[in-house]
């Protein structure tokens, strides 16, 4: 286990140039930036914003049991985040803080080898909660529809992963996972067109995340031949 200790703090700086231009070519010929004379001065006026910061604890705590050398299970919870920033939406002329992204893992699990050790089972299940999730939402601006980023969102997902790999003769190693995986949005935003195939009324509680199948499967088989010296 541990406990993870994160400080975040800054801004967001931007220069915007006014005044004369940079070259004596116009801009439409690809020359300087204005308003202003051709030949006078330019200057750059910087702005700043900060962004959402602070302390961060992210803790991680696991307990495994060996029932036999070669049968064990384990618990563990742990928490992830991303670190808040502040991002510029050109096309809504505003800064956008986004806040940190907090993930919550609650797992359990079985490793066991069998057979001496000629058959293998891997099975874990798992439960979490994302919080602050990043998402794309449109805002109407001056008629149209405006894209950008927010941290509103909130979901959850379970599943388990099941993997087996067997040796039932020398040099044939066959192999076989199953995974399941389930998923929902607990609140997206009022706003919110674009995430889930642009449906005009937004992303409905319980909704599930767009490309996240609910069922995953992979079979494979591999045989090695010794070659003589």
């Amino acid at each position: 286990g541990g406990l993870r200790a994160a400080w975040n703090a800054g801004s967001s700086k931007t220069y915007t140039a006014t005044g004369g231009f940079m070259t004596v070519l116009s801009p439409a010929l690809g020359g300087g930036y204005g308003p202003g004379c051709i030949l006078c001065e330019g200057t750059l006026q910087r702005s700043s914003n900060p962004y959402p910061g602070g302390l961060t604890f992210t803790p991680m705590a696991t307990a495994t049991y060996h029932w036999t050398p070669d049968i064990n299970t384990y618990i563990r919870y742990a928490q992830g985040y991303t670190t808040p920033e502040v991002t510029f939406n050109s096309g809504l002329q505003k800064y956008i803080n986004l806040a940190s992204e907090t993930v919550t893992d609650y797992e359990a699990g079985l490793r066991a080898d069998w057979l001496n050790h000629r058959l293998r089972t891997n099975l874990t299940g798992y439960y979490f909660d994302w919080d602050g999730q990043r998402i794309t939402q449109s805002e109407s601006q001056n008629g149209q529809l405006v894209s950008l980023t927010t941290s509103g969102g909130k979901s959850r997902a379970y599943g388990f992963e099941a993997e087996v790999n067997a040796l039932p003769v020398p040099g044939l190693q066959l192999t076989a996972d199953l995974s399941y995986l389930n998923t929902a949005w607990i609140t997206a935003g009022a706003l919110n067109t674009n995430v889930h195939g642009g449906a005009p009324a937004g992303i409905l509680p319980g909704q599930p995340w767009s490309f996240a199948p609910n069922w995953t499967y992979h079979l494979a088989a591999q045989y090695d031949i010794e070659l003589p010296d």
